[in-house]
């Protein structure tokens, strides 16, 4: 459903599935998205500014626990990004630049021992 205030789709059991503000300019996304589980919880919250990602963007396991934390500057991940596990010990990081891995890459196991550490730097056809 489209008004002025931005785009509500909803789940087959009627709660809400995505809530995207827009500015007014039609189409441009602008302000907090947010998506969700048919449970009414919060699945991801997705930062627009004028139609481009712009901020921080968490996901989120059913229970409300951050999953996944990754910062975008002009709609390209650019800056770290992290994934937990449920308990919110880190599970994965790495640092994005222009969408590309750039720097040191480290993955925990679920006891929080780093298990792997490594410098990469990604180009557009590959590592």
């Amino acid at each position: 459903m489209l008004d002025a205030r931005g785009i509500k789709e909803f789940h087959k059991n009627g709660q809400v599935e995505w809530d995207i503000p827009l500015h007014g300019i039609p189409g441009k996304r602008h302000g907090l998205a947010r998506n969700y589980y048919d449970t009414g919880a919060i699945k991801i919250e997705r930062p627009y500014n004028m139609g481009v990602v712009e901020g921080v963007e968490y996901l989120y396991y059913p229970d409300g626990k951050i999953w996944q934390e990754i910062h975008y500057v002009g709609g390209k991940k650019n800056g770290p990004v992290k994934m937990f596990y449920r308990d919110g010990s880190p599970e994965l990081e790495f640092v994005c630049k222009d969408d590309l891995r750039n720097g040191t890459f480290r993955r925990w196991d679920e006891s929080g021992k780093l298990v792997y550490e490594e410098n990469i730097v990604e180009t557009a056809s590959g590592v």
